[in-house]
């Protein structure tokens, strides 16, 4: 199969089988290769020789059409809804490895052909702020999600773009 541009358009997003909704707006692909140079000293002082890549990081920013209080429960997965309020917080310090789920994103443009989707194997939500905006028309989520090294996955892929195999 050969890749062909991607249009993303609006789009449903699941995360661990649950989902939050579609999109409105951009959503944005982030690939971040980490890389050391390696010089040489033959042609003078600190010239280029190689570039090793020593890491690589995927990011997804995703913005929800609808705010909701279960969309935003999911995504601020330690928040508690005791008392019928939404309480946000968290022990400083705890691992957000446990609770990374796979994320999908489908272009409802392509309905069936999953030739499109995004995908992270193990996805957190990783911004350190998620915005919710409110209007008079409208209220939207953004939320940024990242992949984290999946263990069970050995050939070390963070995810891909394309129907799954």
């Amino acid at each position: 199969m050969a890749l062909q541009d991607i249009n993303v358009g609006y789009a449903t997003v699941t995360w661990g089988g649950t989902s939050l909704g579609e999109t409105e707006g951009e959503v944005r692909l982030e690939v971040i290769t980490q890389r050391v140079m390696q010089s040489s000293d033959t042609y003078g002082v600190e010239t280029p020789y190689d570039m090793i890549e020593v890491g690589r990081q995927l990011k997804v920013t995703v913005p929800m059409s609808e705010y909701s209080f279960s969309v935003l429960q999911n995504i601020v997965q330690t928040a508690d809804t005791a008392g019928g309020k939404l309480k946000i917080g968290e022990t400083v310090g705890a691992s957000t490895r446990a609770l990374a789920k796979k994320l999908v994103i489908h272009p409802i443009i392509k309905g069936s052909d999953l030739s499109s989707d995004i995908t992270l194997h193990k996805a957190v939500v990783s911004s350190e702020t998620i915005e919710v905006s409110f209007s008079n028309d409208r209220s939207q989520i953004e939320v940024e999600f990242m992949a984290l090294i999946d263990a069970t996955n050995t050939d070390g892929i963070l995810g891909y773009i394309g129907t799954p195999a």
